[in-house]
């Protein structure tokens, strides 16, 4: 079975080392590989420029960059060796629109709510993960340890977090995906 954790940055992230099992691949969401200092890394999701003075950690451990394609400005701004590892998709971004899910994830690019939603489909869809495994999707106000706080975020991620899941339970329904939810 195909297997692959996804660490994103909420509190219990803090115990990402723990939730990764043997023969997992792992990818992170932006910094989040900052909480498991001694793995390799498959992919890194990203979605906005900011984040680039904070991946460095990643430089000698990440074996891909992941994100929607990018405006000219970002690809300036992108450090060269995360261009040298990057790999953009087409996205359908929903801009909030949660009605539009399962219509926009079957039109044929990938869904891009968010940063972890691009992550959750993109993993189904087009790597073909049998199973995904998801730390760091917690909700609430909190982010685990230092991680950097995502300028363009609600302070909340309640909604956030129920959006991933709905992104999930459709990938299962269409991918045959299998999702495992840790939370705190």
């Amino acid at each position: 079975m195909k297997s692959i954790v996804i660490i994103a940055k909420g509190p219990s992230a803090i115990d990402a080392d723990k939730f990764i099992m043997h023969g997992d691949h792992i990818a992170v969401i932006n910094d989040a590989g900052r909480l498991i200092p001694e793995k390799k890394i498959k992919y890194m999701f990203f979605s906005h420029d900011t984040i680039f003075p904070h991946l460095d950690h990643l430089q000698n451990r990440l074996e891909f960059a992941v994100s929607r394609k990018q405006n000219n400005i970002a690809m300036d701004r992108m450090p060269s060796w995360i261009k040298e590892k990057h790999i953009a998709f087409n996205d359908w971004d929903c801009d909030g629109d949660t009605g539009s899910l399962h219509q926009r994830l079957l039109g044929g690019g990938i869904m891009s709510h968010h940063t972890t939603t691009a992550a959750i489909h993109w993993l189904a869809k087009i790597m073909k993960y049998d199973r995904i495994r998801i730390i760091g999707v917690d909700g609430g106000l909190a982010y685990a340890g230092d991680l950097e706080r995502t300028p363009s975020l609600p302070c909340d991620l309640d909604l956030f977090m129920q959006i991933a899941k709905r992104v999930a339970r459709i990938c299962e329904n269409v991918y045959g995906t299998e999702f495992e939810w840790h939370h705190k």
